[in-house]
């Protein structure tokens, strides 16, 4: 029987310098959105975890089928108010579980 549940992917990304959750998201969410426009950002879906923002390290929950999309609008994140980041994307994970296991 089918359903309507989406898939999920767990994107773990570090960035070059410490910055603010709300910045980091609202630039991340604009470079998203240029990229695929609103309706590919509809279908992705993503969703900056607030638990495991670690200022220098953060995750990106996503639809399996925008992974590629959301890695590349991690790397066009360059400026989060004025200051200059580096943006990394670690690995790609099925669940938050084996996520946190490997990451703490």
């Amino acid at each position: 029987k089918p359903t309507l549940r989406e898939k999920k992917r767990y994107v773990y990304f570090t960035t070059s310098k410490e910055i603010g959750f709300e910045d980091f998201e609202k630039e991340f969410n604009k470079k998203f959105k240029e990229l695929v426009g609103e309706k590919g950002f509809a279908e992705a879906n993503p969703l900056l975890i607030r638990n495991l923002w670690k200022g220098t390290s953060g995750v990106l929950r996503v639809n399996h089928k925008h992974v590629t999309s959301l890695k590349v609008a991690l790397t066009l994140v360059r400026k989060v108010k004025g200051k200059k980041i580096i943006v990394t994307t670690g690995k790609v994970y099925g669940t938050l579980k084996k996520l946190k296991s490997e990451v703490e």
